[in-house]
């Protein structure tokens, strides 16, 4: 199609949209869209069909405006990005009109997790700029499970700890430790220890039954999370499994710990791989970590990465 008809239909919704007509304009749209894609124009067409996705989600046609935004997702994957900063920016128009849509749609998980494995696919890992605007977005909306999810992939400390914070305001005294311990544990699976050493950091500083960023803490689980961030980088597995012995009490407080544990035992200083028991999944098997190979894995469906994302957080490996 020329650019003189695309222009004609893009008049006639302009037209539509003014009229409230929002059906036609929605396929209007779509033919633009099956024409531009057979000429492979991606960039010109992803605009348009953001310009759709926002101005129909606006309306609170948010169907309409999810389809839009799914087709805009498609495109973007066929779109080879050499600049990181254009891809970055196409993430936050995408993130935009994600928060825009209301979260009872059903439509939006989709498109939460399309988006989720485009962005994995063009950098080979996951994303830690989508997840941290898919972090803000979720807390805005008060849910914390989802936004603590997206947080552990945000390489943000801050907003980690942030995050925790307001979730422990509706936790029991005892768990206000556990909350932060499990997470700090969780990171350093994922290997980020410098997000794992800000998130602790800023969450004893900043939690106002803490208010420290340094030891002793009123619990020994923090003082465990504290020494065991400090003899990471020295990888010593004598200092690793005097400070696990030394803590064993206290880390019988959440049967997860110990397997957690073994894990970071093998990471971070050579500890022996413990054989595991293969009826439970063992330590490989952890739900936890499926999640995240599943996220790295580019070939998953979508029904295995909505497992990830919403089915995870109701299973039994709670962060708290």
């Amino acid at each position: 199609m020329s650019q003189k008809g695309i222009d004609k239909l893009l008049d006639k919704i302009k037209q539509n949209m003014s009229e409230r007509k929002f059906y036609e304009s929605h396929q209007l749209w779509r033919t633009i869209y099956f024409r531009l894609l057979k000429q492979e124009r991606y960039i010109e067409l992803a605009e348009i069909l953001l310009d759709g996705a926002t101005k129909l989600s606006d309306e609170k046609q948010f169907q309409s405006g999810s389809d839009l935004a799914l087709l805009l997702v498609e495109v973007l994957s066929k779109h080879k990005f050499d600049d990181p900063n254009e891809f970055d920016k196409w993430i936050c128009h995408v993130a935009g009109i994600i928060e825009k849509i209301d979260q009872n749609i059903v439509e939006r998980e989709t498109l939460i997790v399309r988006t989720i494995k485009w962005s994995s696919a063009e950098t080979n890992l996951k994303n830690p700029t989508l997840h941290t605007l898919l972090a803000r977005i979720m807390l805005k909306e008060e849910n914390y499970e989802q936004a603590r999810y997206h947080s552990l992939l945000s390489k943000n400390g801050y907003l980690c700890a942030k995050i925790l914070i307001q979730h422990s305001t509706k936790a029991y005294n005892s768990e206000i430790d556990m909350i932060i311990v499990q997470v700090v544990l969780n990171l350093l699976i994922l290997k980020d220890k410098s997000t794992a050493a800000e998130t602790f950091e800023f969450y004893t500083k900043f939690h106002p039954k803490i208010r420290t960023s340094q030891p002793p803490y009123r619990t020994p689980l923090l003082n465990f999370a504290y020494f065991l961030l400090n003899i990471i980088d020295d990888k010593k597995l004598q200092a690793f499994t005097t400070l696990c012995d030394l803590y064993r009490t206290a880390l019988t407080r959440d049967s997860e710990y110990e397997k957690k544990l073994e894990k970071i035992g093998t990471f971070y200083f050579n500890a022996p791989v413990k054989k595991q028991d293969m009826r439970s999944g063992g330590l490989f098997g952890d739900l936890f970590n499926q999640l995240f190979q599943e996220l790295e894995n580019d070939s998953d469906s979508d029904s295995n990465m909505q497992f990830s994302t919403s089915s995870i957080l109701s299973s039994n490996v709670d962060l708290d």
